[in-house]
């Protein structure tokens, strides 16, 4: 009110030329102080945009180099890509928001030893490696792109050794196995009007289920046969809600712990995996191949290895996945 009555006063005892000189100078100053606060504030936005954006990149951009061996021994940035968020081999922590995993750490010290400067990327698998229901699988655009220099945590199969080199293991290949709805018993031996589903882009697909010779009424070319999910999520729901009888993948249905889903069936054999765990990469990345190798060589040799074997367990013993003693056997 105060305010109020002090400006009606000044208005009275102005005469009109200077009140017009007055307005204009108020206005002329308001202008200036608002686009004084227009820059202050878009500085600002910048400014926390730009720690936004450091923060983030610190997190995710897993900066490897200017070590104990030195800076990097040349410019070359080398771009990793990672895309499974599952288990103890690698996961995101939602709580700093960087991932983490037996995979992450080996790789984080295999380019210490090498001397080369990492970065991890995140993006969906499938850029990686891809296949769709009624169509062989086939290099991811990602990868065959060049988006990126390899994917982390690929197991070795047939079909991608045909489009990529691998890395020698740096863990063992997983089991299989056949997940059912809770309290549904699974007949293993004939699969004759059943509905299989897969995850997209996996080495557990319709065409490896097709291998196994004691299994009879599977046929991998029929469309009513064969259903493909983007994740985990959605194959076990898609198991709740009868969509499909039965799910083949290499993911351990009991340390997953999908409510309503249980192991049907476990197959003594792998017959989707050539070989163990490694990077995938394009068969020109011959270079990435000899250092990424002899690093992971190197580092099996030293203590640090061994602590992280044991991180399986003490720093990421959270997270479903196999022990130490499965993933670092050799």
């Amino acid at each position: 009110m105060e305010m109020a009555s002090s400006t009606a006063d000044t208005a009275q005892i102005v005469p009109d030329e200077e009140k017009q000189d007055s307005n204009m100078g108020l206005i002329s100053k308001i202008v200036v102080i608002g686009a004084v606060a227009a820059n202050v504030m878009a500085l600002a936005a910048l400014i926390v945009g730009l720690v936004g954006v450091a923060n983030s990149g610190g997190a995710n951009q897993f900066y490897i180099g200017a070590t104990e061996n030195g800076t990097p021994d040349d410019d070359r940035v080398w771009m990793l890509h990672i895309g499974h968020f599952l288990g103890n081999k690698q996961y995101l922590d939602e709580e700093s928001g960087i991932v983490k995993g037996y995979d992450v750490d080996v790789v984080n010290a295999v380019c210490q030893l090498a001397n080369k400067n990492c970065r991890l990327v995140w993006d969906i698998y499938e850029r990686c490696w891809d296949s769709k229901a009624g169509h062989r699988p086939r290099g991811g655009e990602g990868l065959m792109g060049g988006w990126y220099d390899a994917c982390i945590g690929w197991v070795h199969t047939r079909d991608r050794a045909r489009t990529y080199l691998f890395s020698k293991p740096i863990a063992p290949d997983s089991k299989v196995y056949f997940w059912v709805k809770t309290g549904r018993t699974l007949d293993y031996g004939d699969f004759t009007g059943l509905k299989v589903g897969f995850l997209d882009g996996w080495s557990s697909d319709e065409h490896c289920l097709a291998r196994y010779s004691d299994l009879q009424g599977f046929d991998e070319s029929d469309p009513d046969q064969t259903v493909h999910y983007a994740n985990e999520e959605l194959l076990a729901g898609a198991l709740q809600d009868g969509q499909i009888d039965v799910a083949f993948t290499s993911i351990d249905p009991e340390t997953a712990g999908y409510p309503g889903v249980s192991l049907g069936y476990t197959p003594k054999t792998n017959e989707c995996t050539f070989g163990g765990v490694g990077i995938m990469m394009p068969k020109d990345q011959v270079d990435l191949s000899s250092w990424f190798n002899a690093g992971f060589e190197n580092l099996k040799a030293t203590s640090r290895y061994q602590d992280i074997c044991d991180d399986i367990e003490t720093e990421h013993g959270n997270q479903p996945g196999d022990g130490a003693d499965y993933i670092c056997r050799d």
